[in-house]
């Protein structure tokens, strides 16, 4: 397993337009799929899962019908079923890795950010929403199980625990199950926005504004042990890595921090993967792999600097979203175009 740690490289795989952005992953038994948005409508992209490992692997750009965003992207592998969910309450279901898509859109258009799934849970898939959750049962049927005054960006489980999600001004919930009417009364982590959640064998982890990180092993209130980074930064993106204890987060500049101690210490690494910065870590096995823009994939292989290539230059974004106005005073044009890249990635 190559995990990501200090002197780890990334190596290019694929860039699109400018106006392209990959959001989310998700790693299937054949193939890899990659979600987002392009300009007027969203972008669904796989690579072979085995070629993931060679300098320029083929990359399928598929098509996904409407004007809607693509924000989450989850796969179970018991049952090959692959979810990404978007804006207007847009889901997007695969049984075949990602070639076909069915579509379908949930009632109220919520905006949906992030989705975890879990093989033999009673909730199969679960969705981080715009003031809702939204669960999908045994029997794919989507339905609403939680409604409030609430920003939900992250969502993720963690077995014989149950269902953590996050979100606006450092609140979370939990639930054993995630079926209707067992989430517990939101609670409040931090007073900054956190941004998303996962988990590994023993332990959630929930990554936000200002550097924040913190974990817990059940996921209530006053459960959360808050770790310093070392940087009041953004971050954006937080992945367990196959080895025990071992995680990777990235922050809004690009730059990734990594722990082999379940958050208790970390280390940063000296460059950044990407100017451009991250939107999602995934680790996939023998490697790991970061989601830039536009449309950028990277792939850890612990090699040489020689081996990692920038991307080109990008037209600075302009539309802005919820989340990150604790950082706002750090603008200054460049700054402010990555600021400007993260918040459009939420809406």
């Amino acid at each position: 397993m190559v995990t990501l740690a200090k002197g780890t490289w990334y190596r290019q795989l694929f860039e699109g337009a400018s106006t392209d952005s990959y959001k989310a992953a998700a790693v299937a038994s054949t193939r890899t799929v990659f979600v987002g948005q392009t300009f007027g409508g969203p972008i669904i992209g796989t690579i072979d899962t085995a070629d993931l490992a060679e300098a320029a692997p083929t990359h399928t750009v598929r098509s996904a019908n409407g004007s809607d965003q693509l924000y989450g992207c989850a796969h179970i592998a018991a049952e090959n079923v692959t979810v990404a969910v978007g804006n207007n309450g847009r889901i997007e279901n695969s049984v075949d890795q990602g070639v076909t898509w069915t579509s379908q859109v949930v009632s109220l258009s919520p905006v949906l950010w992030d989705v975890v799934g879990v093989s033999g849970d009673q909730s199969r898939f679960v969705a981080a929403a715009f003031n809702s959750i939204w669960v999908q049962n045994q029997s794919a049927v989507w339905s609403r199980n939680w409604q409030a005054s609430q920003a939900w960006y992250g969502v993720t489980h963690l077995s014989g625990v149950g269902w953590v999600l996050v979100g606006a001004n450092g609140y979370a919930t939990h639930s054993p199950t995630a079926l209707n009417g067992t989430f517990i009364t939101p609670y409040q982590i931090t007073t900054t926005h956190l941004n998303k959640v996962r988990a590994n064998a023993t332990h959630y982890m929930a990554v936000g504004n200002l550097g924040k990180v913190f974990t817990s092993t059940t996921g209530l209130a006053a459960s959360w042990t808050e770790t310093n980074i070392g940087d009041t930064v953004t971050l954006v993106a937080v992945a367990p890595l196959a080895s025990a204890n071992k995680w990777a987060v990235a922050d809004i500049f690009g730059y990734v921090y990594y722990t082999d101690d379940n958050g208790a210490s970390w280390t940063k690494l000296t460059t950044q993967i990407s100017e451009y910065g991250t939107a999602a870590l995934v680790d996939g096995g023998a490697y790991a792999f970061a989601l830039g823009k536009p449309a950028t994939i990277f792939v850890s292989y612990d090699q040489d600097q020689a081996d990692y290539v920038e991307p080109s230059d990008i037209a600075a974004q302009t539309e802005v979203g919820p989340g990150l106005s604790d950082n706002d005073d750090m603008a200054g044009d460049a700054v402010r175009r990555l600021v400007t890249q993260f918040r459009s990635g939420r809406g």
